[in-house]
C-alpha cells in the first residue's frame, strides 16, 4: 500500500520535471531512496519517465532503483535509456 509521503514526492517530482528544475531535481532524487524512486519513476507518465533518467548520473544508484522494481519494469524501464548508459548500470549492478 502507498503511504502519503511517497504521494507528496511524486508530485513534488513531477512538478519539478514540468519547471525543468535541475539543481532542485537532483537535490530531491540524491536524497530519496532507491525505492522510492521507483515508486515514482513507475508513477510516471511515459514521457516524464524518460525525462528523470537524465537526472540520475550515478550508475550505481540507478542499478539500486531498478532492482527495487517487478521484473517486467525493469525490462521496460531498461528500453527507455541510451544503451552506453544502460551497459554502464548492469557493470554496476550486483552479479544476483
Amino acid at each position: 500500500m502507498e503511504n502519503a509521503s511517497l504521494r507528496v514526492k511524486l508530485e513534488n517530482v513531477k512538478k519539478l520535471i514540468r519547471r525543468n528544475a535541475r539543481g532542485p531535481m537532483y537535490k530531491t532524487l540524491n536524497k530519496l531512496h532507491p525505492a522510492d524512486i521507483a515508486f515514482i519513476i513507475n508513477h510516471l507518465q511515459d514521457i516524464d519517465r524518460k525525462r528523470i533518467w537524465a537526472f540520475l548520473n550515478d550508475r550505481a544508484k540507478i542499478g539500486e532503483i531498478l532492482l527495487a522494481m517487478e521484473d517486467n519494469d525493469i525490462v521496460d524501464r531498461f528500453h527507455e535509456m541510451e544503451p552506453k548508459i544502460a551497459g554502464e548500470v548492469i557493470m554496476e549492478m550486483e552479479s544476483d
